[in-house]
């Protein structure tokens, strides 16, 4: 329903209104954007599928819920100290904020993406909060308190184990 409704919009545009839609925006489902392109609705002009930020983070929270439940023995992923339901709800909104208040931007994209996971492996003993934003306002507590002259909080370990930074050769 949604495929035929796209085709019959975008190809009724240009005849009715002389208008071309350029740019889809898509909810994860490619169906229509693949319908289009393929229906080749406006020729040798490509259409441009762009991504929900919502669906995007949505889709991370999906992906990490299922990488937790397909590892399985010794090395699970999940239980305490672990990647938790808690953890991976909090993973999924810092990346959505990542991706919502750097849109355009995919150097600081980046950037607050990598400051997430530094900041939720982050530990008493290993701390690295040099890429998390700075100032009394910043959403990373250890650096609004250092701005605020302030004792830096303790880790909440049940997120955390001593070898915690699992992810061989990633780079921050």
């Amino acid at each position: 329903m949604q495929v035929q409704a796209a085709l019959t919009l975008f190809e009724r545009s240009l005849v009715k209104y002389g208008l071309r839609y350029t740019t889809i925006l898509c909810d994860g489902d490619c169906r229509t954007y693949r319908a289009l392109s393929e229906a080749g609705v406006y020729g040798y002009i490509k259409i441009v599928k762009e991504d929900c930020i919502n669906h995007v983070e949505k889709r991370m929270g999906t992906n990490l819920r299922t990488l937790k439940s397909k590892s399985g023995g010794e090395e699970s992923l999940g239980g305490k100290g672990r990647l938790t339901g808690e953890l991976i709800t909090k993973l999924s909104r810092y990346y959505g904020w990542a991706l919502k208040s750097h849109k355009g931007n995919v150097e600081e994209t980046q950037k607050a993406v990598m400051a997430t996971y530094h900041h939720v492996t982050s530990n008493d003993a290993v701390s690295d909060h040099s890429l998390c934003p700075t100032g009394p306002d910043s959403w990373c507590r250890q650096n609004a308190a250092v701005a605020q002259g302030e004792p830096t909080p303790r880790v909440r370990t049940e997120y955390l184990t001593e070898n915690s930074r699992t992810f061989q050769g990633f780079q921050g």
